[in-house]
C-alpha cells in the first residue's frame, strides 16, 4: 500500500516492514484531510486487512504490549495455554457463526472438491457408457411384423382383366395398386416406420449429448467458482500466505484458521470480561481480513478504547446496556421527536424493541443487514468510533420514518426485522451520516446524566 506526505515522499506499508515502522508510516498519514472522506466512500475489499488495525489502534497496542511485557509472544503464550472456563461455550459458537462464507469453508471446499474427483469417472468411461445408453434407447426392429407385411415378390397382385400391358407398366400399377392396398388396410409403412426410428435416435442421441455436454459445464464452472474463491481468498491474505496451493490443504487451514484460540486468548486477556457470545460474529469478521493475532489485537483495542468502549457491553451481565438504551432514546427524541412520540404510543420507545442490542453488541453483524452494507458501517466504525453506531442506528429508523408513523405496534416490530436487509447502502450511508448528527461530546453528557439518575433513584429506593 502507499501512502505520500505534502512533501511527495512515498511510503510502502508491507507484511516485511516491522511494526515499528508499520505505525510509524500510518502516523504520517492519519491526520489527512482526505482520510475520513475516502473510508466512507468505502475500504477497498484488499485493503481493510491493513487499514482496519491501524484505525482503531491495534498496532500500537501491540508494540506497547510488546514493550511493556518484553516479548512478541503474548499472543502465542495465551493460546498454548488452553485453561479458559469459556472453552466449551466458545466451541458451540464457532459452527453457527457465518457457516456457508467461503473464508471459513475452506476446509469443507477442499475436501468435497478431493472427493468429487475421485467420484468423477473418466472421459473414455463416461463416452462408453454414452453408447451404451444410446444403443439401449435405439427401439428394436420387429422382424416378424415386417414378414407378415405383403411384398410384390411374395405375393403378385393380379391387375383387372381388362387391362393388358407390358412387363414395366404392369410392375408400375403393381406398386400403385400394393401401396393403395397398404392405406385402404392401415398397414404401417416400412420405410416411414425405419425413418422414424432413425429420427427417435438421432433426438435420443443429441438430448443425450446435450445433457452430457451440459453437466461437463456445470462441473466447470462449479471448479472455476471454487477456484475463484480460493483465489479471492489468496489475494486477501497474500501477505500471510505464499501460494493457494497452501490455503486449500486441510492441515494448514486448521492450524491457521482456528477461531476457538483468538476468543480463549482474549478471555484470558481480559478475564474481567471473559467472553461474550456476540464477540464471536466480531471474531469472525476479523479472520475474514486479517490474522488470528491482527484480530486478537483488535478486539483488546476495541475493548480496551474509549473510543469504542465495547468492554461495558461484553462485561457478564452487560452492565452497560441501560447506559446505551438510556443514550439511544434520549438522541431518538432531540432527533427524531414526532417519530420518537408515536413510539413510544405505541409501546415500541424502548430500544431492545427495535433490537438495538444487536447493534451495540456486535456492530450491527447479528442482524439480516447485508454483507456490504455491512462492511461498510464497520469501515466507519473503526474510523469515527461509537458515535457511528448510534447514527447507523437511527439511520434504520430515518429510512423507514413515514413507514413506521403509519404504523401499529405488531407492524412496527415486522419493520424493525426486514428493515436492515431492503435499505439501499449509499442512500443509507448518506442518510446516517449527513442528515443524523451525533458526537462523542454529546453522548458523554448523556452518559453523564445517566449516572446522575441512576445515582438519585438509589437513594430514593434506600429511604
Amino acid at each position: 500500500m502507499l501512502y505520500s506526505n505534502k512533501q511527495g515522499k512515498m511510503f510502502t506499508l508491507s507484511s516485511t516492514d516491522t511494526l515499528q515502522a508499520q505505525i510509524k508510516q500510518w502516523n504520517l498519514v492519519k491526520a489527512h484531510r482526505k482520510v475520513k472522506k475516502r473510508i466512507r466512500k468505502g475500504i477497498p475489499q484488499a485493503l481493510r486487512g491493513t487499514v482496519w488495525p491501524n484505525l482503531c489502534g491495534a498496532r500500537e497496542r501491540q508494540y506497547k504490549a510488546y514493550q511493556e511485557q518484553g516479548s512478541t509472544r503474548i499472543y502465542q503464550d495465551l493460546v498454548e495455554r488452553e485453561e479458559s472456563p469459556y472453552h466449551d461455550q466458545i466451541w458451540k459458537d464457532i459452527n453457527r457463526t457465518y457457516r456457508k462464507q467461503a473464508r471459513f469453508g475452506m476446509i469443507g471446499l477442499a475436501k468435497s472438491k478431493t472427493q468429487s474427483r475421485l467420484q468423477t469417472p473418466s472421459r473414455a468411461k463416461v463416452n462408453e457408457n454414452s453408447q451404451m445408453n444410446i444403443s439401449a434407447i435405439a427401439p428394436p426392429q420387429n422382424t416378424e411384423h415386417n414378414k407378415s407385411l405383403p411384398t410384390v415378390d411374395d405375393e403378385p397382385l393380379s391387375l383387372s382383366p381388362s387391362v393388358t400391358s407390358p412387363t414395366g407398366l404392369q410392375s408400375n400399377v403393381a406398386q400403385l395398386t400394393l401401396q393403395s392396398t397398404l392405406e385402404s388396410s392401415h398397414l404401417p409403412n416400412l420405410d416411414s416406420i425405419r425413418q422414424d426410428e432413425q429420427e427417435q435416435v438421432q433426438a435420443h442421441k443429441y438430448e443425450h449429448e446435450r445433457e452430457e455436454k451440459k453437466s461437463r459445464k456445470n462441473h466447470a464452472e462449479d471448479d472455476d467458482d471454487e477456484q475463484k474463491k480460493v483465489d479471492d481468498f489468496a489475494y486477501l491474505h497474500r501477505d500471510m500466505i505464499q501460494d493457494t496451493e497452501k490455503i486449500i490443504t486441510p492441515s494448514d487451514l486448521e492450524k491457521k484458521f482456528d477461531r476457538r484460540s483468538e476468543a480463549i486468548a482474549f478471555s484470558l486477556y481480559r478475564q474481567d470480561i471473559g467472553y461474550c457470545q456476540g464477540m464471536q460474529s466480531i471474531t469472525a469478521l476479523m479472520l475474514m481480513y486479517l490474522t488470528e493475532e491482527e484480530s486478537f489485537w483488535v478486539l483488546a483495542s476495541l475493548a480496551d478504547d474509549p473510543k469504542y468502549s465495547m468492554d461495558i457491553l461484553w462485561k457478564p451481565l452487560m452492565p452497560g446496556i441501560d447506559l446505551r438504551f438510556y443514550q439511544m432514546e434520549r438522541l431518538l427524541r432531540l432527533k427524531m421527536s414526532k417519530l420518537g412520540r408515536h413510539m413510544e404510543k405505541q409501546g415500541a420507545y424502548n430500544p431492545a424493541t427495535y433490537q438495538a442490542t444487536q447493534w451495540f453488541v456486535t456492530g450491527f453483524l447479528a442482524t439480516s443487514m447485508r454483507f456490504e452494507c455491512l462492511m461498510r458501517v464497520w469501515d466507519i466504525y473503526f474510523s469515527e468510533g461509537l458515535k457511528s453506531i448510534f447514527r447507523f442506528g437511527l439511520g434504520l429508523l430515518k429510512y423507514h420514518e413515514k413507514e413506521l408513523l403509519k404504523s401499529e405496534f405488531e407492524e412496527m416490530t415486522e419493520i424493525f426485522r426486514k428493515t436492515p436487509a431492503t435499505v439501499d447502502i449509499e442512500k443509507y450511508i448518506d442518510l446516517s451520516l449527513n442528515k443524523i448528527k451525533v458526537s462523542h461530546s454529546e453522548l458523554s453528557t448523556l452518559e453523564r446524566q445517566y449516572i446522575r439518575n441512576k445515582k438519585r433513584s438509589e437513594q430514593n429506593s434506600k429511604t
